[in-house]
């Protein structure tokens, strides 16, 4: 059997955590042989995603939470197609290469683009930023003698983003990090197609693609580095903001970044 290439690897590992559909998507899609090369990933899969004029995405609904009178509630969650997920995975890697605005503040312990030695996911693995995020708020607590902790859940960010508000920090950051013009490109067809996702809401990036993880890092970065050295200890992960300190100071940080996050879903 032919050796799989290292970035359809990375996605194949990135979808196997959860994501069964498009894991066996895309297991089907590397039996053809050519496709396992990181060439084919890097040039063919890209090539045929922007030739794309209609989204590729499967609608499932993942179980979110037991609600006391609505009973089980479930988020929508869209799992690109195949090539799609190829083609991601090929631009989260030549991201991760570039670095700079790609690269979360110390503050942020979700989503961190994976290594090239790192085969597990375009993602380091989830439980490795859990686990530096409880050690630092801890740490932060210790050294915060009298101080509170305040937490705050951003309430559906990913479908308050628009593909407008996405775009535009897409570009910023690729042309901030120097990445080429061919994977801009992709990176914006991507995100153009999110709006157009019969199930999904209109004009809004999908929750789901391994994309939206890296734009939901970005439309926050403006936030997360004015946080990072403040008075008040500020830790985030994904949409979960866990802020330590002085309680007057909290209350006053937490008033700021609720009206700061109103402008974002604005």
């Amino acid at each position: 059997m032919t050796r799989t290439g290292r970035i359809a690897t990375k996605a194949v590992n990135q979808y196997r955590r959860r994501d069964v559909f498009a894991y066996l998507g895309l297991r089907y899609y590397l039996e053809n042989t050519s496709a396992r090369s990181d060439q084919w990933v890097r040039q063919v899969a890209p090539s045929l995603a922007l030739r794309r004029k209609s989204p590729g995405y499967l609608r499932v609904d993942h179980f979110k939470e037991v609600h006391a009178e609505k009973g089980v509630l479930h988020r929508p969650i869209f799992l690109p197609a195949p090539n799609e997920a190829l083609a991601e995975s090929a631009l989260l890697d030549a991201c991760a290469e570039a670095g700079r605005a790609f690269s979360p503040a110390k503050s942020v312990f979700s989503y961190r683009l994976s290594g090239k030695e790192d085969l597990s996911g375009s993602f380091q693995h989830y439980m490795l930023g859990l686990k530096d995020r409880h050690a630092a708020i801890a740490a932060a607590c210790r050294g915060r003698p009298g101080s509170i902790v305040a937490h705050l859940d951003v309430q559906r960010f990913y479908p308050s983003i628009t593909c407008e508000r996405a775009r535009k920090a897409w570009f910023t950051a690729s042309q901030a990090s120097g990445l080429g013009k061919a994977w801009t490109e992709v990176g914006d067809h991507l995100l153009a197609l999110h709006g157009e996702v019969p199930d999904g809401k209109p004009g809004h990036i999908l929750t789901g693609p391994m994309l939206s993880h890296l734009i939901g890092n970005l439309i926050l970065r403006d936030i997360d580095e004015e946080m990072t050295g403040n008075k008040v200890a500020y830790f985030r992960y994904v949409d979960d903001i866990t802020l330590v300190g002085d309680p007057r100071d909290v209350k006053s940080v937490v008033a700021m970044l609720e009206d700061r996050l109103d402008v974002l879903r604005e």
